[in-house]
């Protein structure tokens, strides 16, 4: 079951953004966020966010820092694609940029 800390759609015009949100505070062992991807990538293969024909969520992980950033990335990199293609991880600075659209 997910559990996003937030689920997030950005509108403007006919750009659409939809985005799971996982705001890490550096707080949860590594082996506790291993789990929380292979939950996300479960969801995805099952199907059930895209029903309908709608596209799965990106995930985002907000960090507070890049070290924290670079770990989570490590984690993520250890998942076979497209399971692998679900997450980014941006720092605190690089998430609200993206969350608009614009660049990180």
């Amino acid at each position: 079951m997910l559990k996003p800390d937030a689920f997030v759609r950005v509108e403007a015009g006919d750009y659409e953004q939809v985005t799971f949100l996982e705001i890490d505070r550096a707080t949860e062992h590594l082996p506790a966020i291993r789990r929380k991807l292979q939950t996300y990538a479960q969801a995805f293969a099952a199907g059930v966010e895209q029903a309908g024909g709608a596209a799965f969520p990106n995930v985002l992980f907000v960090v507070p820092d890049e070290p924290r950033q670079k770990a989570i990335e490590r984690e993520i990199g250890r998942l076979p694609p497209p399971h692998s293609q679900l997450f980014t991880v941006f720092t605190t600075e690089q998430s609200l940029n993206h969350l608009k659209g614009g660049e990180s």
